[in-house]
């Protein structure tokens, strides 16, 4: 067997799993019993101030409703790297908290891996990937 193919059978291999994978892996991953419907009333919550403006309307915007159920964007309490973010989705609320634009885009990388027919897995996530910048040399 080749090396590459070794390579790639080993990459792949936990994506068919039973198990839920996150790639790249996350600093903190806890997965917890249970999923937030997305077919069911939730109300959508932007208190971002405009960061995460356009990311999540597609797959997880909608009209307010009278549900208690919150999907709940917001500004995270302390300032990391630049994509930086924490998720911590229960069967009533998603919260996606990140500072940066970026750190809204991970998350929202995170939340579509996390993401099964018309529900998401109840987690937690934490992570803060680090910002490579390419350097080139003349």
């Amino acid at each position: 067997m080749s090396r590459s193919l070794l390579l790639s059978l080993l990459f792949f291999l936990p994506l068919t799993g039973k198990s839920q994978t996150l790639l790249p892996l996350p600093q903190h991953f806890s997965k917890t019993k249970g999923s937030f419907s997305l077919s069911a009333a939730y109300n959508y919550v932007d208190k971002t101030g405009g960061e995460a403006k356009n990311i999540y309307i597609d797959n997880f915007a909608r009209p307010s409703s009278n549900s208690k159920r919150a999907f709940v964007l917001r500004n995270a309490a302390v300032q990391q790297s630049p994509e930086a973010y924490k998720l911590h989705i229960t069967k009533d609320s998603v919260v996606v908290e990140a500072n940066s634009r970026e750190g809204f885009l991970r998350a929202g990388q995170t939340l579509m891996q996390l993401k099964q027919k018309n529900s998401l897995q109840t987690c937690d996530v934490e992570d803060a990937p680090e910002t490579f910048h390419a350097i080139s040399i003349l």
